[in-house]
């Protein structure tokens, strides 16, 4: 493993973070709309101006691409699962892209750009791709369900578990944040394999699973992949 320091954009990536998840901790106990849209908006401008102007590596651009990819076609599935009531928004006054919220489509391209901005940091420290994969599948697992939580509590939307109940934690049908967990386990197949360590370089991984790193389909196969595993994760769970 080859370490590497923490850069700015480490940093502003963290602080812009943990600002969103302060901003909805507090809105639990507010439950405004404004609150929800300020958190992601902050959130989001702060990512794009330091991505295009301050980032030299360019991982933070990639990442918001295929960031705001995901978010906006995203709203196919979403717009499914509300149809059936697996996902309920309770804002009736916000604008809407099919049944998605703007501030929820703006939630989840905050949400995918920092994961996919993580994989990248990681991959560039170590030589081989399973533990990145392995620790962004496990944050994006944990900082989703806590941001989750945050959201039904402070009433932007209500998850449904089910009659009889799938299995949950709190409020939370246990299939969403393990969707998102087997979504950046797959990090290398979103991102691509060029760029990586020379290290890894005779993987059979390296050698037999080329796949472009150009950040627009990177983005279509993110948004493929998360979609795949909600609904297969919900098939699963629902017939436990």
């Amino acid at each position: 493993m080859d370490i590497r320091y923490i850069n700015r954009t480490d940093v502003v990536v963290s602080a812009v973070s943990v600002l969103n998840l302060i901003f909805m901790s507090i809105n639990t106990a507010l439950e405004s709309l404004i609150l929800f849209y300020l958190g992601n908006i902050i959130a989001i401008a702060c990512l794009i101006y330091w991505g295009i102007l301050k980032d030299a590596t360019k991982y933070l651009a990639r990442s918001l691409l295929i960031g705001g990819i995901v978010g906006v076609i995203y709203t196919v599935l979403d717009n499914l699962l509300a149809e059936v009531n697996y996902i309920n928004y309770l804002r009736i006054e916000d604008i809407k892209l099919l049944s998605t919220p703007i501030s929820v489509v703006l939630f989840w391209i905050f949400l995918i750009t920092t994961m996919i901005y993580l994989y990248h940091r990681l991959r560039s420290t170590f030589s081989r791709f399973i533990f990145p994969s392995i620790i962004t599948g496990s944050t994006a697992f944990l900082f989703s369900l806590v941001l989750f939580i945050l959201g039904d509590i402070s009433r932007q939307w209500v998850w449904s578990i089910g009659e009889p109940p799938m299995l949950s934690i709190g409020p939370i049908p246990l299939y969403v944040p393990l969707a998102l967990f087997v979504t950046f386990f797959l990090s290398p197949y979103i991102v691509g394999i060029p760029g990586a360590p020379v290290a890894d370089e005779d993987s059979f991984f390296a050698k037999y699973f080329k796949v472009s790193n150009n950040p627009l389909s990177g983005g279509i196969r993110c948004t493929i992949i998360l979609s795949l595993s909600i609904y297969g994760l919900l098939q699963l769970f629902s017939r436990l």
